[in-house]
């Protein structure tokens, strides 16, 4: 496991050291942890929790994709309301199952979160819609198949992708380093930093060529162009 100890360097601007340590703070708020410089398993003090949104962003790119599925879920049928100027959304139960259905029978991840659907119905004593009844008897006793995945699922990683690209851009405005760097195994970049932070949180991907990668698709990663609907 890497091994880590904060920057106790005195320029304003910062070195690379800064910008792992800066990575470090942003995804788990702190870097002093014993645990993190030794470059232990992390310890019952610190337990490498990452805050909410990087913590989120990870598990939905996790295979097999539970946190997308449920994610996925709460984000069909959903009908927007405006009152005094304010935009709310609600979920219209009835469409989001419908939704669901046709989606279902062609995307696993639609699949997972169908039955997440229902499953969450049943749990809180909810009726579930007519048009998922049978279909989840079906696929409960085995009789509807989970549609097969083609390599990995698109759309997956975006939300993660989009965190490692905004890290690399405040490290490029407010560190002054270079995305990139023509020595792949020992540059000084924001692209080496990101990954080398990564390596110390135990967090994929963790390569410079990864990252890199991601860096490169940032024209994929804009607020405007997401392929997924969470």
């Amino acid at each position: 496991m890497t091994r880590y100890s904060p920057c106790e360097c005195m320029s304003s601007i910062g070195c690379y050291k800064c910008a792992i340590g800066y990575v470090i703070k942003q995804a788990c708020g702190f870097d002093h942890c014993n645990c993190i410089a030794r470059g232990e398993p992390f310890c019952e003090e610190c337990l490498g929790e990452l805050r909410s949104d990087f913590a989120y962003a990870f598990e939905l790119a996790e295979a097999p994709y539970q946190k997308l599925a449920e994610a996925r879920a709460r984000s069909f049928g959903l009908v927007g309301q405006t009152r005094e100027n304010c935009v709310w959304f609600t979920q219209d139960i009835n469409k989001a199952a419908a939704e669901l259905f046709s989606q279902a029978q062609l995307d696993p991840v639609c699949f997972d979160a169908a039955l997440w659907f229902v499953s969450d119905r049943v749990r809180n004593g909810e009726i579930v819609p007519e048009v998922l009844r049978e279909w989840a008897s079906k696929a409960i006793l085995g009789h509807a198949k989970r549609p097969k995945a083609k390599g990995k699922y698109a759309g997956a990683t975006y939300t993660r992708d989009r965190l490692i690209y905004l890290l690399i851009r405040e490290l490029i405005d407010d560190l002054k380093l270079n995305a990139t760097s023509g020595d792949r195994d020992e540059g000084k970049s924001a692209c080496h930093a990101v990954a080398e932070a990564f390596q110390v949180l135990r967090l994929q991907p963790d390569s410079y060529e990864s990252i890199r990668r991601i860096w490169l698709n940032r024209h994929k990663l804009s607020a405007f162009s997401s392929p997924m609907r969470v």
